[in-house]
């Protein structure tokens, strides 16, 4: 009771800047997290990268994409992401041999500019939720890459009250 909370979406770099200017006291991120800055509570969650797409695209039907179909898309990239070095280990560290012909800060902002047919975005497929699934299909990278997301915030910063009790809670949770 008497307790206002305030939920955005925003990137990865959009929510550690918001960490950092105290103007969020908590955010879930992508690990690897910056250990040096943040503390963190893993959540054992995962997310698997992949590509998305326009529904109606040939390749929507199929249940996974390689290295190389992705290096032969024309590809929209997420916009200074720290995950990207997963993505470039699954690529054998050739990220150059990719095509990439813009970045985007949020999903929404890439299914935007996909629009047209004549780009692809790789992405989280959870983030990939909020579009219409009618208008856009998520395939999957094959062999599979996933990442692990984490609560993080400030190190050596207190929180409120709220934010301890809904930290107390994670434990518990974590604990059975």
């Amino acid at each position: 009771p008497g307790v206002t909370v305030q939920i955005r979406y925003a990137s990865p770099g959009e929510a550690k800047r918001l960490l950092d200017s105290d103007e969020a006291e908590l955010a879930v991120i992508p690990e690897p997290v910056e250990l040096l800055r943040y503390q963190v509570r893993r959540l054992h969650a995962t997310e698997k990268w992949g590509l998305l797409m326009r529904s109606d695209d040939p390749l929507a039907g199929r249940n996974g994409i390689d290295h190389n179909q992705l290096r032969e898309l024309p590809l929209l990239m997420p916009e200074k992401s720290d995950m990207m070095h997963e993505v470039v280990k699954w690529l054998g560290g050739e990220i150059r041999s990719l095509h990439i012909k813009g970045n985007y800060n949020l999903i929404s902002c890439a299914g935007d500019m996909m629009e047209d047919g004549k780009t692809y975005a790789l992405a989280l497929e959870g983030s990939c939720e909020f579009l219409d699934s009618s208008r856009f299909s998520f395939v999957p990278l094959r062999p599979e890459l996933r990442i692990e997301t984490a609560l993080a915030w400030k190190k050596y910063q207190s929180c409120d009250r709220v934010s301890e009790h809904f930290l107390s809670f994670l434990e518990r949770l974590s604990c059975k």
